[in-house]
């Protein structure tokens, strides 16, 4: 199940708890680290097992009135190259439709671009550095 969560609420927590063991924590980082005052702008889209534990997220950001970002996107290893990255992508991109944008960026660290590109995201401008890990923006209409 598939459904969007509010930073107030408990799940939170364990949305932030996944993006600190996956995005964070291989790189000797920790996210408690980070500036999270922006997070309450941001739409949190969360990914539920059978069991109803979070086990992935991503976050959406409005940049202007046609243009969002997917950012934070994390799914516990053990839930990995089951679909559910795309199930998330996919209900983002809906989200984001019927909010009226039409351009959806994500900063892409190296390794995923093989991912993001099977969702039809095409790679803009060069590699530059971002927490230690080569990145590069990749755009989609939609």
């Amino acid at each position: 199940m598939i459904r969007f969560i509010r930073t107030e609420q408990g799940e939170y927590q364990e949305l932030l708890d996944i993006r600190n063991k996956v995005l964070r924590i291989p790189l000797g980082l920790n996210i408690w680290d980070d500036d999270l005052s922006d997070e309450d702008k941001c739409h949190h889209l969360v990914f539920f097992d059978e069991l109803g534990k979070i086990v992935g997220g991503l976050q959406i950001k409005k940049i202007n009135e046609s243009v969002y970002q997917i950012r934070q996107m994390a799914v516990l290893s053990e839930y990995q190259r089951q679909g559910i990255g795309g199930a998330l992508i996919r209900a983002a991109e809906e989200f984001i439709k019927q909010e009226g944008g039409i351009q959806v960026l994500i900063e892409a660290r190296e390794y995923a671009i093989p991912f993001y590109s099977r969702h039809g995201y095409e790679v803009t401008g060069n590699r530059y550095f971002k927490i230690t890990l080569p990145h590069f923006k990749m755009v989609k209409n939609i």
